[in-house]
């Protein structure tokens, strides 16, 4: 039985031999591009590590403040505009990190969206830092209320959202977002 396979050895050596090598070099390939893949693995986190990152932002307590015509300020305290008026929102912001930042604005009556829209954009530092919202309140809403393209004298919320601009860390860092409640008065010319 000995013989036998050392004669089945012998007779199929020259067919395996060149089988092995070609299994080593295809091991050594392999091992080359997954090192290689690695380095390329680590030197895209090492490069995503040096790109400055919003960490987080959020709106300081007590620090909306709603800027408007003196005389819109209704009996009850609440901020009551017209067409025309200036409606300005300011706020501050505590900013950890950086990059950029924008913000969205929205007005919305009942349930009717009546304004959206993207109203600025800055490049932060970590830090608190003051903004103004400003809007002159259109003649018309950007969009229909009930199907008419007129203000209704009522109760409105606006809704100013800042978040970071990195669609990929604005996945991680929630936005700030508020909400400022006004009217538009009913006798408006």
């Amino acid at each position: 039985m000995m013989n036998s396979q050392a004669e089945i050895a012998e007779l199929f050596g020259p067919i395996l031999r060149p089988v092995a090598q070609r299994r080593r070099i295809a091991d050594y390939a392999a091992l080359v591009l997954l090192a290689f893949v690695a380095s390329l693995w680590g030197y895209s986190t090492w490069r995503n590590g040096q790109v400055p990152k919003i960490e987080s932002i959020a709106l300081v307590q007590g620090s909306v403040v709603v800027v408007g015509p003196a005389e819109s300020v209704a009996a009850g305290g609440q901020m009551e505009f017209c067409p025309g008026d200036l409606f300005t929102v300011r706020y501050e912001l505590a900013i950890e990190g950086a990059g950029v930042i924008y913000a969205d604005d929205a007005a919305h009556y009942q349930d009717h969206t009546v304004k959206f829209s993207t109203i600025w954009r800055d490049i932060v530092d970590t830090g608190t830092r003051m903004y103004d919202n400003e809007w002159t309140i259109p003649a018309r809403p950007d969009m229909a209320i009930d199907g008419q393209r007129e203000w209704v004298a009522g109760d409105y919320e606006r809704t100013i959202s800042v978040a970071a601009s990195n669609i990929y860390i604005s996945r991680y860092v929630p936005p700030a977002t508020f909400e400022v409640a006004f009217r538009i008065g009913e006798h408006c010319p």
